[in-house]
């Protein structure tokens, strides 16, 4: 990642003035609102870019190593590095059935066979 890829990636983004607001992703979604940035010939999920650009100190490894970016606000467009954290899946998960925002989820966290 470098400055071109950075300055590409927040001008796709709506940073707020209020820096407790979101700050959507206004390029490319998905049908569940997850915003997607092409970080050299690879796509990448919005928030996850913003996180590991944001924090210098997050392992660059990040993409591969099982870690989730889970949003503090429940907005999957959301692109404020203050609304999001590093976790698991299970706490992903756990986070959902804590906001009582699983109804939303059109898709199963089981895995199937």
């Amino acid at each position: 990642m470098d400055m071109n890829d950075s300055q590409r990636f927040w001008s796709k983004v709506d940073v707020r003035d209020d820096k407790d607001e979101c700050w959507e992703w206004q390029a490319s979604k998905d049908k569940l609102g997850y915003g997607w940035f092409r970080l050299k010939e690879r796509p990448i999920l919005a928030h996850r870019f913003a996180l590991l650009g944001y924090d210098a100190l997050l392992p660059k490894n990040l993409f591969f190593n099982g870690s989730c970016v889970c949003h503090h606000c429940d907005n999957p467009s959301c692109c404020n590095p203050k609304h999001l954290y590093l976790g698991t899946h299970q706490d992903n998960m756990q986070d959902i059935v804590d906001r009582r925002s699983s109804k939303k989820i059109k898709y199963s966290t089981s895995k199937r066979d």
